[in-house]
């Protein structure tokens, strides 16, 4: 477990109206306004599906044509191929595809590439074959949109290729009949982050409704559902919405195949919660691919012949267990050898070695990644002298970057900024290890090794219960874009600690809090050492356990650290602030140009704008040029409660004029060309010297999410730089480039910055519709105003 900065919940004002559609305890209504989610309306659509509207399956590029050319094929009995992909997420949108055109009487077919064999994407060899064979129509699936030679070739013998994927367009055009991918729509289309499956459930959905059987696409929910959590996509708006449907589906068991691997397996499933998809089910498929043929996995869910099902499954989970085995072996040498390193570790890790099994060196990379918070790539050497490694980064090292830059060394490459992998020649591995440390050394600041940990709220030991996971739990279901919560708890004690699991690698603790209130905590995979003496604070997500028939509450530990010592506190009085409500005057730019003109003129008066609404405004100042002042009038709408509580502490106003007439953007888009901006001004202008409060400042944003925007860009590889104490940067490059907003939204970095730049947007909304006695942050009180008018 890596030892992490914890980085508290700010204070947030939830809305009435929605505590009274919410209901339930006040937690949940708390998270869905830091999500963002702000009125009653958006709740009901996030918390049910009933009310939510999805995306029509023709907005989806091509669809139309996708479909019409499809549905000729149906009718003329023209021979159909659907191609799919090795992963759960290509398992699942080929069974789709196949099934829904099997269903509507189509000559079809699905082909599976061997991964070993034949790589990912279409291959000539396979396709001649199957051109000899008579197909008229190639379906892809999850593959195909960069596999340009293949299409063109295609075209050229005169198939008509449907491209259905979700992976990042090429810059040359794709030669196909139509190219069902939404990575064509704008990236804030709700339907933009479909996995394969999610691109060819909403396929099918368009042909069964050409066909006037639309409510047939429900029988394959449980699929899209699968894929969509396997390939680990965000769990928002189309993508939610599917998963909430078709979870009690998959849960249910309905389908043959799936059933047979659920029971044998011992897998046990829920409506709503991911994890075992995630972590039992999706790894058994997924073996399949890694170790033997994916095809196996396709008839396994089209199965409908329950012995047939259960000798697939019996085989498929026979490949599991030797995944594991490989996965483990692998493990236990790359960890004995680390152990074995001098401390500090490099800025890199790079391991290989010819035990190791192609199939499973990713799976090792992300473990090793994810536990010593750094990039690791992990290497398979093969008996033909080839060595072939996967690598897997944190936020901030953009790896298939630093992996480019020996591209000399290389005979193979692919990946993106967290993910990549590539083959080389053994005799070059040496080299090629000295060159991509000393490269990640270079591309790493000093503040991306450090680990932050988000807490959602902090609760009391005794508010614990299965009733308060249950209200959780209406958030889920829980994945990549909306994760379980983080609660955390202060000032517990440990009162017992036992060892559990086959090989004795967990812990179960008995922690109590200062009343006395104990509770159980599991620690999966936990290290007895990382327990500090004395009084802690344990962050930890809440979740149920059925095991042996029986719901229980069952607390898992995330981190823990020892509790800080208690800050010297002094009782001070609220200060008493006159407010002047002018929110809603049509006069505000004439008002703000009078309060400009009586602070020209002597008055003790603070003029507070930011943003780039505020440049029009020369008077106007940022939250570090605000002067001691008996009058603050503020112009743009505060980020955050901490900005508007220091703002009044520092001019110390006994009077609050609210104009608002300017409330900045706080959207991912904005803030990042603002910074890039800045970025570029601060080292022309300023030799790459900042304050974050004062560049928080000219953008009107919060200081953490300059912070994680900057790293963020510093991922994309736009800039470097480094902290220098509490509040300063230094710049060290800028490199002007076009950023793709797909490395955007897909660096890991983002879903904190969006969710922080969510929240900002949620202060704001409330900043400008609350009362008025409802505005002031903590530790002021609105006093009696005598002046209704200026």
């Amino acid at each position: 477990m890596v030892q992490s900065a914890w980085i508290d919940p700010p204070a947030i004002q939830v809305p009435p109206e929605l505590s009274q559609v919410i209901g339930g305890h006040p937690l949940v209504a708390e998270l869905l306004v830091r999500k963002g989610i702000t009125t009653p309306e958006a709740a009901l659509a996030f918390l049910n599906p009933r009310y939510y509207r999805p995306a029509s399956p023709l907005e989806l590029p091509d669809a139309g044509t996708a479909v019409e050319r499809l549905a000729r094929a149906v009718r003329d009995r023209q021979p159909v191929v659907v191609w799919g992909d090795f992963d759960v997420d290509g398992q699942t949108a080929t069974a789709i595809l196949f099934s829904a055109l099997h269903t509507l009487g189509a000559s079809v077919r699905f082909y599976i590439p061997h991964r070993q064999e034949e790589s990912r994407g279409l291959n000539l060899p396979a396709l001649k074959e199957l051109l000899e064979a008579g197909v008229q129509v190639l379906v892809t699936c999850d593959c195909g949109v960069g596999d340009l030679t293949e299409l063109q070739y295609l075209r050229e013998q005169g198939v008509d290729v449907i491209v259905t994927d979700h992976h990042d367009m090429p810059s040359a055009p794709v030669p196909a009949l139509a190219v069902v991918n939404p990575k064509r729509l704008p990236p804030e289309h709700p339907c933009y982050s479909l996995a394969g499956a999610g691109v060819a459930y909403k396929l099918a959905e368009a042909l069964f409704e050409h066909f006037g059987r639309g409510r047939m696409v429900e029988q394959l929910a449980d699929l899209v559902a699968l894929g969509t959590i396997a390939d680990v996509v965000p769990l928002l708006q189309d993508n939610r919405y599917l998963v909430q449907i078709g979870l009690p589906r998959l849960a249910s068991g309905r389908r043959v195949g799936l059933r047979a691997l659920l029971s044998i397996g011992g897998i046990e499933l829920s409506d709503i919660d991911t994890s075992p998809v995630m972590y039992e089910l999706a790894p058994a498929l997924n073996a399949v691919g890694r170790l033997a043929h994916a095809e196996l996995a396709v008839r396994l869910l089209l199965s409908e012949d329950k012995r047939q099902a259960e000798e697939w499954a019996v085989e498929i989970l026979g490949l599991n267990e030797e995944r594991r085995y490989q996965t483990n072996l692998a493990m236990s040498m790359a960890m004995e050898r680390l152990e074995a390193m001098p401390r500090p570790l490099p800025p890199a890790i790079v391991l290989a070695n010819r035990q190791w099994h192609p199939g499973v060196v990713g799976i090792v990379a992300g473990r090793l990644a994810e536990m010593y918070h750094r990039p690791a790539v992990v290497i398979s050497i093969g008996p033909d002298g080839m060595a072939r490694g996967s690598a897997r980064s944190v936020p901030g090292i953009d790896i298939h970057q630093a992996i480019l830059q020996q591209k000399d060394l290389l005979i193979a490459e692919g990946g993106h900024p967290m993910a990549a992998g590539f083959s080389l020649r053994e005799i070059d591995l040496d080299e090629f290890t000295h060159r991509f440390i000393q490269t990640v050394r270079h591309m790493t600041t000093h503040q991306v090794l450090e680990h932050t940990l988000l807490i959602d709220a902090w609760v009391r030991w005794d508010e614990l219960s299965l009733a308060l996971y249950d209200d959780l739990a209406r958030l889920a279901p829980f994945g990549e874009g909306n994760p379980t919560p983080i609660l955390a708890a202060r000032g517990l004690t440990l009162a017992s600690i036992e060892t559990v699991g086959e090989r004795r690698e967990h812990y179960r603790l008995r922690l109590t809090d200062e009343a006395g209130i104990s509770h159980e905590v599991v620690w999966f995979n936990g290290d007895r050492d990382l327990l500090p003496q004395g009084s802690l604070d344990l962050a930890f997500t809440l979740r149920q356990n059925l095991y042996g028939g029986t719901r229980r509450m069952q607390i898992e530990l995330v981190a823990v650290r020892r509790t800080p010592a208690a800050p010297i506190t002094v009782t001070v009085p609220e200060h008493t602030v006159e407010v002047v409500d002018l929110r809603a005057s049509p006069e505000g730019i004439n008002i703000l140009q009078h309060w400009a003109e009586r602070a020209a003129a002597g008055e003790s008066i603070a003029l507070w704008g930011e943003g780039r609404g505020a440049g029009a405004y020369p008077f106007l100042q940022r939250r570090d040029q605000l002067p001691p002042a008996e009058t603050l009038v503020i112009w743009s709408v505060p980020p955050g409660p901490d900005e508007f509580s220091a703002a009044l502490e520092k001019t110390a106003a006994r009077r609050l004029v609210l104009l608002y007439g300017d409330c900045p953007p706080a959207d991912l888009r904005s803030l990042l060309l603002d910074l890039m901006g800045l970025v570029k001004h601060t080292l022309r202008a300023k030799r790459g010297e900042a304050s974050l409060t004062t560049l928080a400042g000219v953008i009107a944003q919060r200081p953490e999410a300059v912070l994680l925007g900057l790293e963020l860009l510093s991922d994309l590889d736009v800039c470097m730089f480094e902290r220098i104490g509490e509040d300063g940067l230094f710049f060290l490059r800028y490199r002007p480039q076009t950023v793709h907003w797909a490395d955007v939204i897909t660096s890991p970095i983002s879903s904190s910055l969006r969710r922080l730049l969510d929240e900002t947007a949620a202060y704001r909304r409330f900043q400008l519709q609350a009362r008025v006695e409802q505005i002031l942050p903590a530790g002021f009180r609105l006093a009696p105003s005598p002046h209704a008018k200026v």
